[in-house]
């Protein structure tokens, strides 16, 4: 076999490995969810109505490693991954349901802006896990939701305490499932499980009483 040959066999080999590498690394392709939070309905009062107790709610950061929601591939061997992202501020949808939790409880909880406060308590969050975990069989896919909040509180008097916070929803279906729909439904679920322990809490009802 003469030289030229070889190195035609050599550029053909290389280009086939550089092709089936490609085909089986696959692609990513990433799609866009919309987050919701669900107001908590049935809530216990905590504060007294003839004495207004003002909460300040600060700001929740946004801890969380990477921002990635889920993703997932159509089959065991299907060599694409479904990438699913969002455009909302997951830090304000957490605090924003926090706020709605306290309201609901009875409690004020004033604008950032608003000066000459004396509050109750001073609530500051973070986001530690807001995801969903995405396996797909051959005749099965199960959803699974986490949301981790870090919430600490500091009272007028007394020490601070840290709440952590976690919550989980799971579902499980043959078949299909429609993962956009139900990614956003179980993480508003998980959040709303954070909130209610977290208004639960005995800890955090003693804060309010002392």
């Amino acid at each position: 076999m003469n030289t030229n040959a070889c190195h035609k066999i050599v550029r053909t080999t290389a280009l086939l490995a550089a092709l089936c590498s490609l085909l089986f690394a696959g692609c990513t392709h990433t799609r866009v969810l919309n987050l919701r939070y669900t107001p908590l309905i049935q809530v216990q009062r905590l504060a007294d109505k003839t004495n207004p107790q003002i909460v300040v709610v600060g700001e929740f950061n946004d801890a969380r490693p990477q921002t990635t929601l889920t993703q997932h591939r159509l089959n065991p061997i299907n060599i694409h991954t479904f990438k699913y992202e969002s455009k909302d501020d997951v830090s304000i949808l957490v605090r924003n349901a926090f706020v709605d939790g306290l309201l609901k409880s009875g409690f004020e909880v004033p604008m950032l802006s608003e000066q000459g406060m004396n509050p109750l308590l001073n609530i500051a969050g973070k986001i530690v896990t807001y995801k969903a975990d995405t396996k797909i069989g051959w005749n099965t896919i199960t959803v699974t939701a986490d949301v981790a909040v870090e919430v600490a509180t500091t009272p007028k008097t007394g020490s601070p305490i840290t709440f952590m916070l976690q919550g989980q929803s799971r579902q499980e279906q043959k078949m299909f499932m429609n993962v956009e729909a139900i990614v956003p439904d179980l993480l508003d679920r998980a959040l709303q499980e954070c909130v209610k322990k977290f208004l639960e809490d005995d800890r955090f009802r003693g804060l309010i009483k002392s």
